[in-house]
């Protein structure tokens, strides 16, 4: 079974600065907009396909806590959540903390 700590990080975007274009740059990749500020990050799909992972060696009903975009991320795997523009007003619209429910 996974554990939290096997999960290596919310989204892997190695290297990212944390500077006055971190918002734009996060939101570019939520949108499905990466560009070369992206270079080595996985892609929503691959990050919602290791959270969904993560999800499916967790028995029975459980809490997440995550940062939004691997949530928007997978989110918008499942069809819960539009890509593209809804997709950006979903994660900017979370609050910090903020609670979603839903089925895994």
């Amino acid at each position: 079974m996974r554990r939290f700590y096997d999960i290596p990080s919310e989204v892997v975007r190695p290297g990212e600065p944390f500077d006055d274009d971190h918002r734009a740059r996060r939101l570019a990749w939520v949108i499905g907009r990466p560009d070369g500020r992206h270079r080595g990050w996985e892609t929503p799909e691959q990050a919602a396909a290791r959270f969904q992972a993560g999800l499916d060696d967790l028995p029975g009903e459980v809490v997440v806590a995550t940062h939004g975009m691997v949530l928007t991320a997978w989110l918008v795997a499942r069809g819960v959540v539009a890509a593209g523009t809804e997709a950006g007003s979903f994660w900017t619209g979370l609050a910090f903390p903020d609670v979603v429910t839903t089925d895994r």
